[in-house]
């Protein structure tokens, strides 16, 4: 049988004898067993023998070198065996081959792929040490190698710039996107200069209009938002980073370090002296040990944070009912006496058939129930088995998009997401005084983003706590809210006391950033003086004469300021102030100082010559005594003594 034919009764599931196989399996040249084996894959998945084609694929795959034309294929097959660890390797395998080409945005995509993969399928990030030292190597052969500039809150503000989100997942970018806008805000411009950064093509940003919008808020702000001129993605990266290099910061500041890869090849270039991350959620997106700092919004992703971490709490501008132009529930074709339960995030947050279950008896229980889920808007694959019809109409899945307050304000209860939680809009839902229900938490255990809560740390209490994948006591307590409407407003309200309280003052929150940045500058000063010579390190500052020692080494200002935690109606005017009175007293200090300095210098310049003289002196008196030595120990000496004796004794008068 010919191979064509043989490739046509195996697509039809027709038996063959594996046999008439080796003759082809068997050829010469390893181009033609590639293709043979890749004919042979293609058949077998036609053929819906996933794990047949699986192992002709992966021949194919090693004899063409990892060829990226296979790569399809290849992902096709591994997908329908769910063999997650093998997609990601292949796409690993292609980020090193462009890697040893330099091809830098290719490699960055194949490397970003690779480490999407785990979050993409519900399974636990971990960091790939291979890929993140491939990129380290890469941006080592391009580093820039920024100092520490003198005079921050002395002779000038303490420079920042913070990198933008990307093209990132819509539910992660809206948030960081709302997290920038207020420290564009809430920023101390006595103290802070700020710049925003964008790592995106000009046509990417403008066929988004969260983004435009966003500049326009930051822009609004008075900050300044730097967008790149290049439509080359071969050089968005390093025009970025030179242009931070340019800026000259004092701190760069990332918000998505390994959830998008260019922002961690950014940071490895060293555009800035001193680099931190915000860690958003789960440490191998957001955190990596080579930081100088990362700053963490929860206390189990700063557990398990490789790097020198803070804990700030997360506060946002909290929305209030009565400033909410909600939906009408006929608009959703919800009956009005109908109650709504709701839930938020991506899709992937949505994957545990046992919380879903405890949502369908529900249904089943109470027909004027209905189930709203924002951030999703494709079907569940294992959800049509578990809906019935009846029970599916009253099911929602709505995409999240900017306006979602209008949608989330309508909600009697809320339930936060298991097992992978909810943050921001949760927060959003306790301010609307929506009771939120949720799952506790373990935070002994490794950091683990498809299985956490965030109840505790919003301050949920303890009446609206299940244990942890107890969906029993899930189904009891949610059945208890539906029916008692009067309890529902009381944990509301009480909800939104509490969010208020810990979680509603997002210039409380940037005064405690800045707080850390200036003690990481102040540290890093520390070490710079610790590991230079103390004279070099003086010449270095001082040889132009225009500046005293004193007032470069910036731990002596930095030692005495401190942004204070406002509430949100405290304006700086005292710590204005402050500074100026401490600046004043700084450079009388100079000022002393540069005189005295100058003093010593003369001083010390009069004593050398007045060494030399004596030095000079004294080696005259030497000589001088060496020739009177001379002169005494000679027969004239000698006999002019005598003469001398002879007319003394003659009564005749002698000069010495």
């Amino acid at each position: 049988m010919d191979f064509n034919s043989l490739l046509l009764s195996i697509a039809n599931r027709n038996p063959i004898d594996p046999a008439e196989l080796l003759p082809f399996l068997c050829l010469d040249t390893v181009k033609e067993r590639s293709e043979i084996n890749t004919k042979l894959a293609e058949a077998y998945f036609k053929a819906k023998n996933f794990q047949q084609a699986k192992s002709f694929i992966q021949r194919a795959w090693l004899l063409s070198d990892f060829s990226r034309d296979l790569l399809p294929l290849y992902l096709e097959i591994h997908k329908s065996l769910d063999d997650i660890t093998s997609i990601r390797e292949a796409y690993k395998k292609l980020g090193m081959k462009s890697a040893a080409e330099q091809k830098i945005t290719e490699t960055i995509n194949y490397f970003q792929l690779s480490m999407n993969a785990c979050g993409n399928h519900q399974i636990l990030d971990k960091y790939d040490l291979d890929v993140l030292a491939e990129l380290n190597r890469l941006a080592k052969l391009y580093c820039f190698d920024p100092v520490l500039r003198t005079g921050v809150l002395t002779t000038r503000k303490i420079r920042l710039a913070y990198l933008l989100p990307g093209t990132l997942d819509v539910n992660v970018k809206c948030f960081i996107h709302r997290i920038s806008n207020l420290f564009a805000k809430f920023h101390a411009r006595s103290f802070f200069d700020v710049a925003f950064f964008v790592p995106d093509l000009n046509y990417h940003i403008i066929q988004c209009q969260h983004s435009i919008d966003n500049i326009e808020i930051i822009k609004n702000h008075g900050c300044q938002v730097v967008i790149p001129e290049t439509e080359n993605s071969e050089e968005l990266i390093f025009e970025v980073a030179n242009r931070i290099y340019s800026y000259q910061p004092d701190i760069l500041v990332i918000n998505t370090l390994l959830a998008d890869l260019r922002h961690y090849f950014i940071a490895a270039l060293r555009p800035a002296p001193i680099v931190i991350n915000f860690n958003q959620n789960s440490p191998p997106q957001f955190v990596m040990s080579t930081l100088d700092w990362s700053i963490a919004w929860t206390k189990h992703s700063l557990i398990d944070a490789p790097c020198n971490s803070s804990l700030v709490n997360l506060e946002v501008d909290l929305p209030h009912r009565e400033s909410v132009n909600y939906y009408s529930k006929q608009f959703l074709g919800i009956p009005e006496l109908g109650t709504i339960l709701i839930s938020a995030g991506s899709q992937s947050k949505f994957q545990e058939p046992d919380f879903w279950q405890v949502l369908v008896d529900i249904l089943n229980i109470y027909p004027d129930v209905y189930y709203i889920v924002l951030g999703v808007n494709t079907e569940i694959p294992f959800l049509n088995q578990l809906l019935i019809p009846e029970i599916k109409e009253r099911v929602r899945l709505i995409e999240l998009t900017e306006g979602y307050l209008e949608i989330l304000s309508l909600a009697d209860i809320m339930i936060d997401n298991f097992p992978s939680v909810e943050g921001v809009i949760v927060m959003d839902a306790m301010s609307l005084s929506i009771p939120v229900i949720s799952f506790e938490h373990n935070c002994i255990e490794e950091f683990d983003q498809t299985d956490w809560s965030l109840a505790k740390e919003l301050g949920l209490i303890s009446d609206l706590l299940v244990e942890h994948r107890s969906f029993y006591q899930f189904k009891l307590l949610l059945a208890k809210f539906i029916k008692d409407k009067e309890l529902r407003i009381k944990l509301g309200n009480i909800c939104k006391e509490q969010i208020h309280s810990m979680r509603g003052n997002p210039e409380r929150m940037v005064r405690h950033c800045e707080n850390i940045y200036v003690k990481i500058i102040q540290r890093s000063y520390k070490k710079l003086i610790e590991s230079s010579d103390l004279n070099a390190v003086f010449m270095q500052n001082c040889g132009t004469g225009e500046l005293d020692f004193i007032e470069n080494v910036q731990d002596l200002v930095l030692s005495h300021i401190s942004i204070d935690d406002p509430t949100p109606s405290t304006n700086l005017t005292s710590l204005e102030q402050r500074f100026i009175e401490l600046q004043n007293r700084l450079h009388k200090t100079i000022k002393f100082l540069y005189k005295s300095n100058i003093q010593i210098q003369h001083l010390q310049t009069a004593l050398e010559r007045l060494d030399i003289e004596f030095k000079k002196t004294q080696a005259d008196i030497e000589l001088s005594q060496s020739r009177i030595e001379y002169m005494e120990g000679s027969k004239f000496w000698k006999l002019r003594a005598k003469w001398l004796q002879f007319k003394q004794s003659l009564g005749f008068k002698t000069e010495g």
